[in-house]
Parts: structure tokens; C-alpha cells; sequence
């Protein structure tokens, strides 16, 4: 598709536009802010598909001119070799739009030119808009999903895919009508009561009661192994409870954690060999109470050592104990000696400089202060005889090397505040490394302490963090880890809730007495039975007959389902091998893509970024020369993602135009060149014409653009509401 005319009236800010566009070479709009350079993009892309990205069809009448009724819009373009125009307006007569081929009307309403238009350019508006169209502001809008699709053919692909799944649908949907269906001969199966079956079940129900008092009798086994069991874990109970009773509130951290989960594990064997001889209510319940209370202390504590070790992880970055951390005060105190022993060296010298200086200094004031001796001194014998000449020379000389032992004095000032200062700091980082070091050897021994004197060590710490979890540790009544007293009154109650186990454990021990002498004479009822079960089998034949033919129904629907299962799994295959062609259609057009956008990247960036990747997800990665990696896309400058854009944008427009029949197309690119400079806006025209062939027009609107050799350069003003351009 070629521009040929653009004609509009009360279109935006213009009364009128009449404007005729050379077919090939570069069209540049420019002008500043507000003067409708984007006006005319929008009026080409409206004129198309009936609505721009900043208008969708609902709100184009905010285009109309302020003050005026209705606007109208009319496009000259050729495609397919043919010339073509559509007319479009805005307001009450929006329903007139028409699509016209040399005078002959192809189509006329609003829907009726959309499709038109669509089916003989061969795309739709989103994808103009994602390809030969780049609006204002568009440019991060770099790789649109529906629009890959569309030029890749993906579109078609999962439409055929989708007719895939509504066909497995319709197969499940049959299974599940089998299955219905053979639902309700089972429950005929099941009402029949078919002889065959009761026949088995009447000659096994014998060997059932034997196998019944054979089990009765491994059960009075079992409930013997049982109660030797819950003997044995109310002993392990025991044992943990008196290794608990002799602990102390010196004993340490991990101790505590170790006892009171054994003594947790003992507990809950001994609950779990109670449920298993029979008990169903509650067990241990008041030794449950006092571990759970218990346990959360030492949550509290363990929340305490998290908060330590995070921060002793704080105090090795300040020691310089981990080489990688950015804190460590160590690598921050070398760089320092360093310099305060290169301001030392610096500030000797310049004490040397001044005092070297000063000698010749006096000495040229006191022989230029003899010269002017009078002859009848007794001291101007001792300078030379009085000479214009020579005094004036003395003078000069005085005052040069008074200047120079100034400036050597005001550097040796200078250098020795900096030194001080710098010594000031290397003593302030020596006081903050000699408490991080105290710090960190009180939690270094924390570990091998008793509780109360590893809770007085963190005391000392002065972190925030460890203040609280400290605090949310000691709160509370009556915490039996930090006092004897405390401590001594919860074993007591812990023995109590040991004793309180004892009547429990005995109790379980009474039922399964009572169990054993229940299965004893469950035994003698089950031998009295056994004589009974010989008399039932005459009367299921019949009933057999009656199942087999049942049985023959369900043996035809379960080979219907599987028919059905068969077509599922042909069409999932069918589906599976769809995805794969469209994966790697997809890779394809990802690599075809990442090359043609590359190499122009490489060319628009003058080989500063030569290569560019597109992931599986369309994620965007640019090679950087300079850094030697590839950058994601907000790793990239403003300029940089203008560029890598602007090459994306043209790589999809070529990857567009190799689909469609035309040879030659229109490229309207809107402010493509907003955060470039002046030499890359001038590469990007030099290069942008030798992108592809069938780029034949390059509209290019800019607020300013290098002169250069344009087919047509449009300037516009901010005041102007008239334009008009004429061909030859």
C-alpha cells in the first residue's frame, strides 16, 4: 500500500488538508510541539480501519475540529496495482464511508469498508499499528503476541487446535454418557444378587469363620504384643521424664531442644501405642499442655538465635570475615591508611619545601636590606657597594621566593588539616571494629552457655533486632528456663502429669482384658454358625443367567469407551504434533527475526550492540560491546531501546510484507527518533532507506530532522490550520 493523496476537512486542528505524496523515497513531516505532524500519521491510519490507537471508534469524533460539526477524511492509495480511495467522516454521517476502485464503489458503511479495506491490504488494525505503523509514544510496544501470531500463521494453527479440543470434548462427552449407562447396570448387577455370587459367598462364608476364628485368635495374640508394647513405651516415657527432672537452669540451649523433643517423641509413641490397643479419647493431655508451653519458649528462644545469627552475619561483613561484603569495615580501613600515609609523605615534603625555601628567602631580604646601607655604617662593608641595579635584582628575587615559601606554607596547611582529618576517621572505624569484634566473641560463646548467662550475654548486644526477640523471650509468667525456683515447681508438675499417664496407661491396660475375654466368646458363637451355612446354594441359578447377560451389556459399552478413548488420543497426538509445529514456526520466526533486527541494529548503533536474542516468552536481549554481555531491555539506555525498537519495528514489518502479495508499502513511523541525537538521527535516515525494498515510501514525522536528501519535507507551525501541498 502506497500513500498517493491525503484531503481532509475539520480534521483535528486543520481546516483543510490537500496534500499529494511522491510514491517512493522519505517523507518528512516536522515541526514543534502541537503543530500536527501526528495528526497526519493518525489521518492515514483513521482513513484505513476507521479509528486510531489513541481513538478507538467510539471516541474519533473528539478529532473533529473544535467548533465545527463533522469532519471528513479521504485516502488515495495503490495497492495491488490498482488505485483506491476511501473516504471516511466524522459526526452524523459516519455511516457514508466508502471504499472506491477508479471511480467504482467496492464498499460502503463503517463495518462494510473496514472488512473491505482489511481483506485487500491483507492485514487488520493491530497489526498495521504493531508493524508499518509506529504511533507517538509506542515505541516500548515492541512485540504484541496477537500480531506475531498473525504473521506467523500460529493463528490458523490454534484455530485448528481449538477444533481439536472441541472434538475431544464431544468424545469425552460420549464416554461419560457410556459410563452413565454402565452405571446403571452395575446397580442392576448389584439389585440382581446373581446366584453365582451368593453361592461364593455362601461356600466361602464358611471358610470366612475359619479364617475369622483364625484371626480372633492372632488378635488375642496381638492384644497380648500390645499390652507389652505400651509396657515398654510407658517405660521409655518414664526414663525421658526422670532424665527431664534432673535438668537445671544452667543446662544449655541445645539440651533443652534435645530433652524436651524426646520427651515429646516418648509421649507421642506411648499415644500411639495407646491408639493402637484401642484408646480413643484424649491421652496425656496435661503433659501435652506443659511440653506445648515449654516448646513454645524455646520457639522463642530458637526466634532469638535467628535474630543472633543474622545479626553475627552483620558483624562478619563489618570484620571483613566475608571477602565479598561491600560493609567490611577492614577493606574500608585499608584504602584510609593508605591514603593518611600518602597525605604523611605529601605533607613531609611540603615541610621541607617550606623550610628549604625560607633560607634563601632571608637570606635575599637581609643582602638586598645591606645595600641600602650609607657608606659611614660600620656593616656595609660587609654587603657589596650600592647599585641601583643590584638592589633592584635583590628586591625582585626577595619578593619571588617570599611568594613561593607562601604558597609551599598554604599547601602544608592545606595537607596537614587533610591529614588530620583522615587520622580522625581511622580512629572512629578503629572504636566501631574493636565493638564489632566484642560483639561478635560474646555470640560466638553464646552457644556453650546456660540460658540465663547467654541471655545476660545478649543483653549487651546493642541491635534493635535482638532487643525485641530478647525481650519476647523473657516475657511472660513464670518462665521455668531462666529461674531454679520456677523450674523446680514445673518438674514437680511435670511428675504429677507423669503419674496422671500411670492411671491412663492402666486403665487402657483393664480394656484390653476386657477385648480378650469379648474375641473368647466371639470364637464359640463363629463355630456354632459354621454348621448353619450348608443349606443356602440351591436357589441361584437363575440368577446367574440373568447376570451373564447383564455382564455382556457392560463388556460392549466398556469396549465403546474405549473406541472413544482411541479417538481422544488420536486427536491428542494430532494436538500435540500442532503445538510442535507451531514451537517451532515460532523458534524460527524468533531467530529470522532477532538476525534481520540485529544486523540493523548493529548497523543503527555503529556496532555498539551487534546482536540481539528473543527468547521463548518474546523477552528482548541486546548485546553490548562494551559490556561484553547480553542486557535485558530496561538495562538499556533510552537511546539504546529507540534504536533496538526501531530495528524490531522494521523487522516486523519486513517479516508482515514477505506474507503479503503487495511489492510496495508505506511506512509511517511517528517520532521513532525521540531520545536520539542529532549523528544517530542522521544515521537512521542514511540507513532506513536500505532496510528493504519494499519500504518504497517512509513517511517520518519529527519535531526537527538533519537536511538530507528527502522526496518530500513538510514543515509545519504551530498556528497553521491550512495544508496544502500540490504535486508538480
Amino acid at each position: 500500500m502506497i500513500v498517493q493523496s491525503i484531503h481532509a476537512l475539520d480534521f483535528s486542528k486543520f481546516r483543510h488538508i490537500a496534500l499529494d505524496a511522491p510514491p517512493e523515497g522519505t517523507l518528512a513531516v516536522t515541526g514543534p510541539n502541537e503543530s500536527g505532524k501526528s495528526t497526519l500519521a493518525e489521518l492515514i491510519c483513521l482513513a484505513l480501519f476507521g479509528h486510531t490507537p489513541q481513538y478507538p471508534p467510539e471516541a474519533v469524533g473528539d478529532l473533529i475540529r473544535w467548533g465545527a460539526s463533522e469532519a471528513k477524511v479521504e485516502l488515495a492509495f495503490s495497492c495491488q496495482g490498482s488505485p483506491h480511495t476511501v473516504t471516511r467522516y466524522l459526526g452524523a454521517r459516519a455511516q457514508e464511508a466508502s471504499l472506491r476502485q477508479e471511480g467504482r464503489v467496492l464498499a460502503s458503511g463503517i463495518e462494510a469498508v473496514n472488512r473491505a479495506v482489511e481483506n485487500l491490504l491483507g492485514y487488520n488494525f493491530r497489526a498495521f499499528v504493531h508493524t508499518l505503523y509506529l504511533p507517538q509514544g509506542d515505541m516500548e510496544n515492541t512485540l504484541p503476541l496477537d500480531t506475531l501470531k498473525a504473521i506467523q500463521g500460529i493463528d490458523v494453527l490454534e484455530a485448528v487446535a481449538d477444533d481439536l479440543r472441541r472434538e475431544m470434548a464431544r468424545e469425552q462427552e460420549a464416554i461419560e454418557a457410556q459410563e452413565k449407562r454402565l452405571t446403571d447396570l452395575q446397580l442392576e448387577l448389584m439389585e440382581l444378587d446373581y446366584h453365582e455370587e451368593t453361592a461364593r459367598k455362601l461356600e466361602e462364608e464358611k471358610k470366612s469363620h475359619l479364617k475369622a476364628i483364625e484371626a480372633k485368635t492372632r488378635e488375642l495374640d496381638r492384644i497380648h504384643a500390645a499390652s507389652e508394647r505400651l509396657e515398654q513405651a510407658l517405660g521409655k516415657l518414664q526414663q525421658q521424664v526422670h532424665a527431664f527432672l534432673s535438668l537445671d537452669v544452667q543446662t544449655p540451649f541445645k539440651t533443652w531442644q534435645e530433652r524436651v523433643k524426646s520427651l515429646q517423641e516418648a509421649l507421642k509413641a506411648l499415644e500411639k501405642e495407646a491408639r493402637e490397643a484401642g484408646h480413643r479419647g484424649p491421652f496425656g493431655e496435661e503433659m501435652k499442655h506443659l511440653l506445648e508451653e515449654l516448646n513454645r519458649r524455646l520457639q522463642s528462644f530458637q526466634r532469638l538465635c535467628q535474630r543472633t545469627k543474622a545479626y553475627r552475619q552483620h558483624l562478619a561483613a563489618l570484620l571483613g570475615e566475608d571477602e565479598t561484603s561491600p560493609l567490611s569495615l577492614i577493606a574500608q580501613e585499608t584504602p584510609l591508611m593508605r591514603k593518611a600515609q600518602q597525605l604523611r609523605k605529601k605533607l613531609l615534603t611540603a615541610r621541607w619545601t617550606f623550610f628549604l625555601l625560607l633560607l634563601p628567602t632571608l637570606a635575599a631580604w637581609v643582602l638586598w636590606g645591606g645595600t641600602l646601607l650609607p657608606p659611614e655604617n660600620p656593616l656595609s662593608s660587609l654587603f657589596p657597594a650600592f647599585d641601583d641595579n643590584l638592589s633592584l635584582g635583590l628586591l625582585l628575587t626577595a619578593s619571588s621566593l617570599t611568594l613561593l615559601d607562601a604558597i609551599a606554607y598554604m599547601r602544608t596547611s592545606r595537607l596537614s588539616s587533610d591529614y588530620r582529618r583522615v587520622q580522625t576517621r581511622l580512629e572512629e572505624m578503629a572504636a566501631r571494629i574493636e565493638n564489632a569484634r566484642r560483639e561478635a566473641h560474646l555470640l560466638d560463646r553464646s552457644c556453650d552457655l546456660p540460658l540465663p548467662q547467654v541471655v545476660e550475654a545478649l543483653g549487651q548486644i546493642m541491635d534493635e533486632g535482638i532487643s525485641r526477640a530478647l525481650a519476647e523471650f523473657i516475657h511472660g509468667y513464670r518462665n521455668p528456663l531462666l529461674g531454679e525456683d520456677i523450674l523446680g515447681d514445673f518438674q514437680e508438675t511435670l511428675a504429677k502429669a507423669m503419674k496422671a499417664v500411670d492411671m491412663e496407661v492402666a486403665g487402657i491396660e483393664d480394656s484390653l482384658l476386657v477385648k480378650e475375654e469379648l474375641d473368647k466368646q466371639d470364637i464359640a458363637s463363629r463355630r456354632e454358625a459354621i454348621q448353619r451355612l450348608e443349606e443356602a446354594l440351591k436357589e441361584e441359578e437363575e440368577r446367574r443367567r440373568t447376570f451373564l447377560r447383564l455382564q455382556e451389556s457392560v463388556e460392549k459399552g466398556q469396549q465403546a469407551i474405549a473406541s472413544h478413548e482411541q479417538h481422544i488420543l488420536e486427536r491428542q497426538a494430532a494436538l500435540e504434533l500442532l503445538q510442535d509445529t507451531c514451537a517451532h514456526i515460532q523458534k524460527q520466526f524468533q531467530q529470522d527475526l532477532a538476525d534481520f533486527s540485529g544486523k540493523l541494529l548493529s548497523r543503527l548503533s555503529e556496532g555498539h550492540y551487534p546482536y540481539l536474542h528473543i527468547d521463548d516468552r518474546y523477552g528482548i536481549h541486546v548485546f553490548s560491546r562494551e559490556k561484553k554481555d547480553f542486557l535485558p531491555w530496561h538495562g538499556l539506555s533510552a537511546g539504546a531501546r529507540c534504536l533496538a525498537a526501531l530495528a524490531l519495528r522494521l523487522g516486523l514489518a519486513e517479516a508482515l510484507v514477505e506474507t503479503l502479495r503487495e511489492d510496495t508499502h508505506a511506512l509511517v513511523l511517528d517520532h521513532p527518533l525521540a531520545f536520539l541525537d542529532a549523528p544517530h538521527t542522521r544515521r537512521v535516515l542514511e540507513i532506513l532507506p536500505e532496510v528493504s525494498p519494499a519500504f518504497a515510501q517512509r513517511w517520518i514525522m519529527a519535531p526537527e530532522l538533519p537536511e538530507t536528501d528527502f522526496s518530500l519535507h513538510i514543515r509545519l507551525e504551530r498556528e497553521q490550520d491550512v495544508l496544502n501541498v500540490q504535486g508538480d
